[in-house]
């Protein structure tokens, strides 16, 4: 039954039985010869195109696919590329000294006639002592010349040592007997203000009694034997 059956349906029909087998052979031709295409005509003048199948597989490798775009180390760049520097090192500025005028100094200045040296021996004479202090704030920073904090007699003085008379006068007069100086922010906080030729010594903290040995011994500087002249 089912055969008859097939065979009443295939006599029905007999359009798709020969479109299915023009299909059959299209495929079969296409794989035997992927040439031009196969036309196959029908009961009624109708037709059927089946293309040429092809396949075709096209597979691209590629070189070094990491560095893509990259430009060769010594290579020129392509048009309308720019090459990146390389990063060029930076020279490290050197540190500039810095400037000697105002402060506090805790080591020898020289000047023309008398320096600290001159000061210092002056002082071991009349066995007052000259004990340096570094660690003080200056008394007068605008100065053009770094300041001498030190201790002698039981007394804090304050010494400047200017490269010569001429400097010294610059900076400091006298003004009604009283030596006084003439650079901003500088008050000597006790009015003993002393010179000798280029040294300016100023008392800024008495403490002891000794205050006018350390006075006299410091305008005798000069007068010592083994002193400047």
């Amino acid at each position: 039954m089912g055969s008859r059956n097939g065979t009443d349906c295939a006599m029905k029909h007999p359009r798709t039985l020969l479109l299915v087998g023009a299909l059959a052979f299209a495929f079969l031709a296409g794989c035997e010869d992927q040439g031009d295409g196969v036309t196959i005509a029908g009961q009624d003048g109708s037709t059927i195109d089946v293309g040429s199948a092809t396949a075709t597989a096209t597979v691209t490798a590629t070189a070094n696919a990491g560095t893509e775009g990259a430009t060769p180390a010594g290579a020129t760049p392509p048009a309308g590329e720019t090459a990146t520097p390389e990063p060029s090192e930076t020279p490290t500025p050197t540190a500039t000294p810095a400037s000697s005028s105002g402060g506090t100094s805790a080591g020898d200045a020289s000047g023309v006639p008398y320096s600290t040296s001159d000061v210092r021996a002056a002082m071991e004479a009349a066995d007052v002592g000259f004990e340096v202090d570094d660690e003080r704030e200056p008394l007068c920073a605008d100065t053009s010349v770094p300041e001498t904090a030190f201790d002698a007699g039981g007394s804090s003085w304050a010494l400047w040592v200017y490269p010569d008379s001429a400097a010294r006068e610059s900076e400091w007069v006298l003004e009604d007997g009283q030596l006084a100086p003439q650079v901003e922010d500088c008050a000597p906080p006790t009015g003993f203000n002393y010179f000798n030729a280029n040294l300016v010594l100023v008392l800024t903290e008495p403490g002891g009694a000794q205050s006018e040995v350390v006075r006299d011994a410091f305008l005798s500087v000069g007068s010592a034997p083994g002193q400047s002249e």
